[in-house]
C-alpha cells in the first residue's frame, strides 16, 4: 500500500478525494462556533445568525453550541450572552429551525481571565469542559501556561484549547506541544484550517497533530456565511468525541 503524501491526506481529509459525506452527521455536534448575533467578530445580524444554524443543521449537525469570545478585547460578560442566547432561541424556534442550541464561550487565557475564573460563573461548552485559546501574537511560555491550566482544574474545569494549529510557538518546537498534551490538555482543531482555507503553513501543523491523534474535537469556528461552502467539502475519516456533548 502506498504511503506517500496522496495517501497520507486521503486518509487524513477527504473533501477532496469523493465520497463526501455531510460533515455534522459524522461530527454530530460543532462545540465551537461564532453564530450568536452582534456580540463579537461572527454574525452581526439575527439575519446572518439563523443563515448560519440553519446551515450547519444542513450539514447534519443535531446541535450547535455559540461559543462567543470573551476577552479584554471582547468584554463580555456570562450575563449579557445569555440574555441574547435565550432571545436568539426564540427566533432560531419561530423560523422552524429543528437543532439543539447550546450556549458556551471561548476564554482567551489573557490578563483578565484569572478574574473570570475567581467569579465562578464560567460558560461552558458542555458541563465543566471549558473552551479556551491563546493569543496567537503573544508566546506564552509552557511552564506559565502550565500554571494557569493548572488554576483551571483546581477550580474543577476541563479545559479545551482551541485551535492549537495556530500556535506557532508550540507547533514549531514540538517537545512544548508535548508537554501540553501531558498536562491533560484537550485540543479541538478547526475544520477550515485542516481544509486549508486558513493557509498552508496552518493546514500543515494541522496535518500534524492529527497524524500524532492529538485532537479529540473539531470544531467549524463558523464565522460568516462563506465558511459554510467551505465545511460542505469536509469529512473525516478520524473519530472524534464531538458526540459525547450530545
Amino acid at each position: 500500500m502506498s504511503s506517500g503524501p496522496t495517501h497520507y491526506l486521503k486518509n487524513l481529509f477527504l473533501p477532496y478525494f469523493g465520497g463526501h459525506k455531510k460533515l455534522g452527521q459524522h461530527l454530530t455536534v460543532d462545540i465551537h462556533a461564532h453564530w450568536l448575533p452582534g456580540v463579537d467578530d461572527g454574525a452581526q445580524t439575527e439575519k446572518e445568525a439563523l443563515a448560519l444554524v440553519k446551515g450547519l443543521t444542513d450539514l447534519g449537525y443535531r446541535k450547535l453550541v455559540a461559543t462567543p469570545h470573551i476577552k479584554e478585547s471582547c468584554p463580555n460578560t456570562p450575563k449579557n450572552l445569555r440574555r441574547v442566547f435565550e432571545n436568539f432561541k426564540k427566533s432560531v424556534k419561530k423560523a422552524g429551525i429543528e437543532v439543539e442550541l447550546g450556549l458556551g464561550a471561548e476564554y482567551m487565557l489573557d490578563e483578565g481571565f484569572a478574574a473570570h475564573l475567581a467569579s465562578g460563573d464560567l460558560l461552558t461548552v458542555h458541563g465543566k469542559y471549558l473552551l479556551v485559546e491563546l493569543n496567537p501574537q503573544q508566546v506564552q511560555i509552557l511552564p506559565a501556561l502550565q500554571k494557569i491550566l493548572f488554576d483551571i482544574k483546581v477550580k474543577g474545569y476541563q479545559p479545551i484549547l482551541a485551535h492549537p494549529e495556530r500556535y506557532a510557538y508550540y507547533c514549531d518546537n514540538w517537545h512544548t506541544m508535548e508537554g501540553l498534551k501531558e498536562t491533560g490538555l484537550l485540543f479541538q482543531g478547526n475544520a477550515l484550517a485542516v481544509s486549508g482555507l486558513e493557509g498552508k503553513e496552518l493546514a500543515k501543523r494541522a496535518r500534524k497533530i492529527l497524524e500524532h491523534g492529538w485532537y479529540e474535537f473539531i470544531g467549524t469556528d463558523i464565522h460568516t456565511a462563506a465558511h459554510l461552502q467551505h465545511l460542505n467539502k469536509a469529512n473525516f475519516s478520524q473519530k472524534f468525541r464531538n458526540a459525547e456533548f450530545g
